[in-house]
C-alpha cells in the first residue's frame, strides 16, 4: 500500500466520521426542539389552570366580572386588586403569544385564549384597564392586541 492510498483512506474515513456526526446532531437538535416545545405545552397549561383557578375562586371572579362590566362600582382597593388580576392575567396572555410567534406552541391551542383576552379587553373596564394600564408590555405584543381591537370590532 503506498502514502497516496493510505491519504485517500483516511480521508474517506475522516469524511464518513464528519456525516455521522452531523447526523447524531441533526437527531439531537430534533430531539431537543420536540422537548423544549413539549415543555413551552405543558407551561402553557399549568400557567392556564392557575389563571382559571384564580379567577374561578368566588371572590376573584366576582371583582372580575365587577371590574370588567362595571367599574365604577369598585372601592379604590378593589380597584387595585383588580388591576393586579388584569396584570396577572396578561402576563400568561403575553406568555402564550410570545410562545406563539415563535412557534413553540400552536396558534390552534392559543387562539381561544388571546380570543378571550380580546373578549375582556371590549368590555367598559377591560377597555380601560388597557388604556391605563401600568404595565408596559412588549411592544410588539401592545400592537398586535391593538390591531385584534381594531379589526375584530
Amino acid at each position: 500500500m503506498n502514502w497516496e492510498a493510505i491519504g485517500a483512506t483516511g480521508e474517506w474515513a475522516g469524511a464518513l466520521a464528519v456525516v455521522i456526526t452531523l447526523a447524531y446532531l441533526a437527531i439531537q437538535i430534533r430531539q431537543t426542539n420536540r422537548s423544549m416545545r413539549d415543555n413551552s405545552v405543558t407551561q402553557y397549561y399549568v400557567m392556564l389552570h392557575e389563571l382559571i383557578g384564580g379567577i374561578s375562586d368566588p371572590n376573584s371572579g366576582s371583582l372580575l366580572r365587577r371590574g370588567t362590566h362595571d367599574p365604577g362600582s369598585l372601592s379604590p382597593d378593589e380597584q387595585e386588586q383588580f388591576n393586579l388580576l388584569m396584570q396577572n392575567n396578561f402576563v400568561f396572555y403575553e406568555y402564550a403569544w410570545n410562545l406563539t410567534i415563535r412557534g413553540a406552541l400552536d396558534e390552534a391551542l392559543t387562539r381561544p385564549t388571546l380570543d378571550a383576552m380580546i373578549g375582556t379587553l371590549r368590555t367598559p373596564g377591560g377597555e380601560q384597564w388597557w388604556q391605563k394600564s401600568p404595565v408596559k408590555h412588549d411592544e410588539v405584543f401592545t400592537n398586535y392586541v391593538n390591531k385584534r381591537l381594531s379589526l375584530d370590532a
